[in-house]
């Protein structure tokens, strides 16, 4: 699975969390409105009530302000799940995966930003993992970054604000069309991929409401074909 150590070494307690507080705060900043409307967007896929596992779930951000129903997060690293229960003792947080065993079977599970830190072995291990977490008809969520053209200048234009460096783990790079001829699509009976984000986010620097704007707008207009970040449902 995806390298322990880097995160543990180079990922503060709360880091994602206090960025997405901070730009909250600050009314500014490209990475939280990307945190923000990855999470509405997976957010309309869960049922009211619903049992829900948000896997690999870091500080606990998406459970904690865009779920509402009782939900488990699940995280390797164990100072992240620190941070999340305290911060968000509405749902339960662990880095123990028999808990996440007991609580199942989900009717939803949310991967956010996890695939491209597995190889294909890897991810195909992680299916198998979390197919036996699901009820028959469960779904799954995963997110993971469009890697074309639009998605290359961002990070490169990122690199030189951003205090982690990505590219050692980064390992997967996957576009929509590659994920269509992979083997990912032969685990399930039903995959829908769409593409969501676009270089409109880059307005967010100046002002939140600004970037929501250009990014709704050339959403809009281009049908979202510069989408830099992929939704994947997939059905058992």
């Amino acid at each position: 699975m995806s390298d322990q150590y880097f995160w543990d070494l180079n990922v503060e307690e709360g880091y994602y969390d206090l960025n997405y507080l901070n730009g909250l705060k600050s009314n500014r900043g490209i990475r939280f409105n990307w945190h923000k409307f990855t999470f509405e967007e997976v957010k309309k896929h869960l049922k009211h009530n619903s049992i829900h596992l948000d896997y690999a779930c870091g500080p606990g951000t998406f459970l904690g302000n865009y779920v509402m129903n009782k939900s488990v997060g699940f995280d390797i690293s164990q100072k992240q799940i620190n941070y999340a229960t305290r911060k968000y003792s509405n749902h339960e947080f662990t880095s123990d995966l028999t808990i996440v065993k007991q609580k199942a079977p989900y009717d939803s599970i949310s991967v956010i930003g996890l695939l491209e830190f597995l190889t294909d072995d890897e991810i195909a291990v992680l299916i198998n993992n979390l197919k036996s977490l699901m009820k028959p008809d469960g779904y799954i969520i995963f997110t993971t970054p469009n890697f074309k053209f639009s998605m290359k200048l961002i990070q490169w234009i990122s690199s030189f604000k951003n205090d982690i460096d990505y590219s050692k783990v980064t390992i997967n790079k996957h576009t929509k069309e590659s994920f269509i001829k992979s083997e990912f699509i032969n685990q399930f009976n039903d995959v829908k991929i769409y593409k969501i984000l676009n270089i409109g986010l880059f307005f967010s620097i100046i002002h939140n409401r600004l970037g929501k704007f250009f990014h709704n707008l050339i959403g809009r207009f281009f049908n979202n074909t510069f989408g830099m970040l992929l939704i994947i449902k997939v059905k058992i």
